[in-house]
């Protein structure tokens, strides 16, 4: 059995440009989502910098360090809550699975972000109490934040300039979190998903048979006796499983990167990135932070 080259070079072609297309929106994806954490990062410090050094009546009056505290603490149980908030919704089925792609350890726990607690310890009984009924904590925590910050400019604690500054970065961390949001609710179209791997796998079954066809020919053209006819068609064995192994794997590297939150091996490492920012938090306020998150058979989560 064998297939013209052809229409398998053809194929081969449409099928890299179908999955080069298909790689660019999932790299998209993943980059966007690295950003936007990337700004979060930024923000927290600054709100902490702002906390410290921003937050003061008229008369230059400072915050005690209770309140400031309690507002650092708030803003890292907002990180904890956004990063369990995009954990938990995963359309894809978390298991354990030694393979290079889709790899999940099968964390479980607070410090992975597959338990409300995570969040929960950081806020006051009041606070968690606020949260009973409420469908999206995270963005409650920052009504709670604002809140707070209007507390303090009623008791004249700060001036209204400051008030306005950081009302700022809390609406900041409002934009932060709907752009995760966005790429979490918004799933990867799974008709590119679905037959970029229909593609691929019919090149795949289709090359062997046009390499038979091509060695026929090249057989013909050179008149190779049976015994060299047969080296030449098992020589080009290794080469066809080779660019099999090339559109197979092109394929799943895409694919990869479609949910950038999930929790998979190649996903942005969210919970690593959340304990870099309370190490970060917790040092600026004077205290002992926590450990840092170590990756997990090599991987950051």
């Amino acid at each position: 059995m064998s297939t013209p080259i052809v229409p398998a070079t053809m194929t081969g072609v449409a099928v890299s440009l179908y999955l080069g297309f298909k790689s660019n929106q999932a790299y998209g994806r993943w980059w966007e989502a690295r950003t936007i954490w990337g700004a979060i990062i930024n923000d927290s410090r600054s709100w902490a910098n702002a906390v410290l050094n921003l937050a003061q009546s008229d008369d230059g009056t400072a915050l005690d360090h209770e309140t400031r505290r309690a507002l650092v603490m708030r803003h890292l149980a907002w990180l904890n809550a956004l990063a369990f908030q995009l954990r938990v919704a995963s359309r894809k089925r978390r298991v354990s699975a030694n393979r290079m792609f889709h790899h999940f350890a099968g964390l479980e726990g607070p410090s992975f972000h597959r338990d409300p607690v995570s969040y929960e310890r950081l806020l006051s009984n009041r606070d968690r109490e606020e949260l009973e009924g409420k469908t999206n904590h995270a963005a409650h925590i920052m009504i709670q934040q604002g809140n707070a910050l209007s507390g303090l400019a009623r008791d004249e604690r700060i001036d209204n300039f400051r008030h306005i500054a950081m009302n700022q970065l809390i609406e900041r961390n409002y934009d932060n979190q709907g752009a995760c949001e966005r790429i979490k609710n918004t799933p990867f179209p799974r008709a590119v998903d679905v037959f970029g791997r229909a593609f691929t796998w019919l090149f795949i079954a289709m090359l062997p048979l046009a390499f038979i066809d091509a060695s026929k020919d090249e057989v013909s053209l050179h008149g190779f006796n049976t015994s060299e006819a047969q080296i030449y068609t098992f020589i080009v064995i290794p080469f066809s499983m080779i660019i099999s192994w090339i559109f197979f794997f092109m394929e799943r590297v895409g694919e990869s990167m479609e949910d950038p939150f999930d929790g998979s091996s190649h996903d942005v490492p969210i919970s690593t990135l959340v304990r870099s920012i309370e190490i970060d938090l917790h040092e600026m306020l004077g205290e002992e932070p926590p450990e840092k998150l170590q990756p997990v058979n090599g991987i950051a989560f």
